[in-house]
């Protein structure tokens, strides 16, 4: 009962993050609300380093100082990583900085504090003698080079693979529109040969009246600039009221100049060989002069009312017209020059919008994971104060980001930016193991390390692992992401660290 406290403290910690965040920002987004199962994951790491190192010790107060530095420098530099995440410009990542900090201040803060005396020690400690030399299994002792040479290996296959990584900057992802939503639409298009989903020439107005006649210039321009049959606007078949009005003006001026009669007696002429009754023509001139096209009909027409439902949008602001075209740069270039002649008009464009989402998180990103891995370094190596442990230390990092970039093509799943953000977690989770191994072996620490690493990352994983199941692409997205690098710098931390602590260890005594 008393080891189930471990995993009530991350859950109070992440109730308190919630509650605090809220309080500051206002509002989360479903972003934070899913990340919740990951940083509960995260937080339980430190409860449970303290948990075996006080059941394992033979006086409370000396496990939780062996345990403290490691702790803290864990859960500095994985604060470390969220906070790079202030140096964006995008909301969001605040508030994940935000959470996630909270969360992971009173959960140390918890375990280090409250846990102890929580815990009671379950068995006296060993009266075995402690070997020399730090507390590294036996197959690790005798295989160290073929794990050090399977780990090379394995980087080896991820810089090939890192190739094949592509990045998926579709919007469409976004939304969460279930698989079958998009083939379906992609259907549709194949069937109906539309080669791609149109982009939007959008003309504002406060009236229905006031948006048509800017409509109307629009699409003569843009009509002229790229094709029309490449323009597909209202205009074409009812355009505004001003200029129907125009129309009908122009063709009573044009039939009443006497070009009437001569059309009925050029009828009555030849229509006669062709077996034409003398009123064949009659409805067409009674209702030459009909001006009711002048009126606003559309909804009393049926084809002309979806045509509206389709190219009209009418909202508590005014009205939209829309005219469509393809979305290709070349188009978007003339018409962008249109939109600048017409105030308030604007172009929407899903590549564009793509392109533009795209650069501008890859730019907050390579910031972003700049700050994260000095501030990683730096702190490593402040923390360590020697320069090869905390390379030591770095390598699950390494790993990490490594089974993240090699993994993903082997699954045919592209990155983007829900991914880069949870490989940026997985650089903080990942240190963490790195940093306590290099402590176990620096320091032999013998708090039962092995065993808390491995409990760590499966609650990591654990928690990762129930975003597998999420039908949002982000969320998945992320679940993937943390499972493949989590697990990747698991198994590099617990075989790959000590065999190169051994083996560097050794050299260095050869070379004394």
């Amino acid at each position: 009962i008393r080891a189930m406290t471990i995993l009530v403290v991350p859950m109070v910690s992440v109730a308190v993050a919630v509650s605090l965040a809220a309080l500051a920002l206002g509002t989360l987004s479903y972003f934070i609300i899913g990340m919740g199962a990951v940083i509960v994951g995260i937080a339980v790491d430190y409860g449970i380093h303290v948990f075996i190192a006080v059941r394992r010790a033979e006086n409370r107060h000396d496990a939780v100082k062996k345990i403290a530095k490691p702790a803290l420098s864990g859960a500095l530099t994985t604060i470390s990583v969220f906070a790079s995440f202030y140096f964006s410009s995008v909301a969001g990542y605040h508030q994940l900085a935000l959470f996630s900090i909270i969360s992971i201040v009173f959960c140390i803060l918890f375990a280090l504090l409250v846990l102890p005396h929580i815990f009671g020690k379950s068995r006296p400690a060993p009266s075995a003698p402690v070997p020399a030399g730090p507390d590294v299994p036996i197959y690790i002792r005798k295989f160290k080079k073929v794990w050090v040479g399977c780990w090379l290996v394995f980087m080896v296959l991820v810089v090939i693979l890192g190739n094949r990584v592509s990045f998926n900057n579709d919007i469409r992802q976004y939304d969460g529109s279930d698989r079958e939503i998009l083939q379906t639409e992609q259907q549709f298009n194949d069937v109906w040969g539309n080669q791609g989903n149109p982009a939007f020439f959008v003309v504002p107005g406060d009236t229905l009246e006031q948006a048509s006649q800017v409509n109307d210039i629009v699409y003569r321009e843009g009509s002229a600039a790229i094709g029309r049959d490449k323009f597909a606007s209202l205009a074409a078949i009812w355009p505004s009221r001003k200029k129907r009005t125009e129309n009908v003006e122009r063709w009573e001026s044009f039939w009443r100049r006497g070009r009437e009669d001569e059309l009925k007696e050029l009828l009555r002429q030849q229509g006669g060989q062709f077996h034409f009754t003398a009123d064949a023509f009659a409805p067409f001139f009674d209702n030459m002069y009909n001006t009711n096209i002048v009126d606003d009909v559309p909804g009393e027409i049926p084809f002309l009312g979806r045509l509206k439902e389709r190219f009209v949008i009418e909202s508590e602001n005014g009205y939209r017209q829309l005219s469509y075209f393809p979305d290709e740069k070349r188009y978007i270039d003339q018409l962008a020059l249109i939109s600048q002649r017409h105030p308030g008009s604007f172009l929407v464009s899903r590549r564009t919008l793509s392109s533009a989402l795209s650069q501008a998180v890859s730019s907050e990103i390579v910031y972003i994971a700049g700050t994260a891995g000095a501030a990683i370094l730096l702190l490593t190596l402040l923390l360590l104060k020697n320069v090869r442990l905390a390379l030591l230390a770095l390598v699950p990092v390494v790993s990490g980001i490594g089974g993240i970039v090699g993994i993903m093509p082997l699954l045919g799943k592209p990155l983007n930016a829900a991914a880069v953000i949870a490989a940026m977690i997985v650089v903080g989770l990942c240190v963490d193991y790195g940093i306590f191994m290099v402590y176990h072996c620096r320091y032999d620490l013998r708090a039962g390390t092995r065993t808390a690493v491995t409990l760590s990352a499966a609650t990591t994983l654990v928690g990762a692992g129930a975003l597998l199941f999420a039908r949002h692409p982000m969320l998945f997205t992320i679940g993937l992401t943390l499972v493949t690098g989590v697990l990747s710098g698991y198994v590099s931390s617990m075989l790959v660290v000590p065999s190169l602590y051994l083996m560097q260890k050794k050299s260095v005594k050869a070379a004394v």
